[in-house]
């Protein structure tokens, strides 16, 4: 009976011994599933990472890129504004040697026609002149 007592033992003890291989196993499995999502957590993580470090030299590069257009169109408009400077000067320049031109237009002009008074002066006393010589007279 020892022997058959024993036996029942035994059979307990294997099936608490395949109950607990079962569970460590089902424990086992858990584990490494947790570990396999764990990795692919970090894998994804890593990727978005990586996505972000992508994007953020990108948007460096766009920044130092826009720098340099800035700096370009920065000295596109003081050239542009030098330039203007220039141009106004030399329209200033024109101007006041236009506004000289008309002055001294106007002062021929003034002179033109002081010429021309003096000329019908003279041209009337010649007139006279004759009239007094053929009528005879004496001018006085």
């Amino acid at each position: 009976m020892k022997d058959g007592m024993a036996l029942p033992l035994c059979g307990r003890k294997t099936k608490v011994s395949n109950y607990c291989s079962f569970f460590y196993l089902r424990l086992l499995q858990k584990q490494r599933l947790k570990h396999v999502n764990a990795i692919v957590i970090r894998d994804s993580l890593r990727n978005e990472v990586a996505k972000q470090r992508r994007i953020e030299e990108e948007m460096r590069e766009k920044r130092e890129q826009q720098r340099m257009d800035i700096s370009k169109l920065n000295m596109l408009i003081n050239q542009a504004e030098e330039q203007m400077v220039r141009l106004r000067k030399r329209y200033e320049t024109a101007v006041q040697h236009r506004n000289d031109r008309g002055i001294q237009l106007i002062e021929r002009d003034e002179e033109v026609c002081i010429f021309y008074e003096k000329v019908n002066i003279q041209g009337r006393r010649i007139y006279r002149h004759n009239l007094y010589e053929e009528d005879g007279l004496i001018p006085f």
